[in-house]
């Protein structure tokens, strides 16, 4: 996979990315990713010139993952991207996208630094559906690698690496359920 690099275009920040020759688009994702509005997925603007494929996404008003996690975190961002990352998962599975098509990177995650919800990218790349990913991983990354504010109660870091260790797969549902109670208390059984 080739690298992906920051163009301005006036006011707007580009993320783009050249496809490599031989590199196969994955048609069905990319039409999805192109025609619906999928929550918490960046929109991509695919263009070609001459022989030229390219995927554009606008991260304009964004900032990487990585740079929104530098310094002190608090609970409610933490698990804020969280749950957003889980939600464009879930919801892009509605629309037959495979999460193996998303950039799990900390580089290429993007965050709204007002309301912190975190943006995936969809890579549409049939090379990359062959990959099956394994989302512990990552969060354990994050909550390893993460500095907390420790002037609030951190039980959340604890309940967190428990459930990620716990489970040998972790479920994308029942993980989001579980980031959910944390973030809004337990859910309220309707009688």
């Amino acid at each position: 996979m080739n690298k992906l690099n920051v163009e301005s275009n006036g006011t707007s920040t580009y993320l783009v990315y050249e496809l490599q020759d031989g590199e196969e688009i994955d048609t069905l994702s990319l039409g999805m990713v192109v025609n619906n509005k999928i929550s918490n997925v960046m929109p991509i603007i695919f263009s070609q010139v001459d022989n030229n494929k390219y995927f554009k996404y606008n991260i304009s008003s964004k900032i990487s993952l990585s740079q929104f996690f530098n310094g002190i975190v608090n609970k409610k961002r933490l698990l804020t991207v969280f749950s957003s990352v889980l939600k464009a998962i879930i919801e892009s599975t509605e629309y037959m996208i495979d999460s193996s098509s998303f950039l799990l990177d900390p580089e290429y995650i993007y965050v709204d630094v007002s309301t912190s919800e975190a943006h995936l990218l969809c890579m549409p790349l049939m090379e990359l559906a062959e990959h099956k990913v394994e989302i512990a991983p990552f969060f354990k990354n994050i909550v390893f690698s993460t500095q907390f504010d420790q002037s609030e109660n951190t039980d959340y870091v604890v309940k967190l690496i428990t459930y990620l260790n716990a489970n040998q797969t972790v479920s994308i549902e029942g993980f989001s359920e579980f980031i959910d109670e944390l973030l809004y208390g337990p859910k309220q059984v309707k009688k």
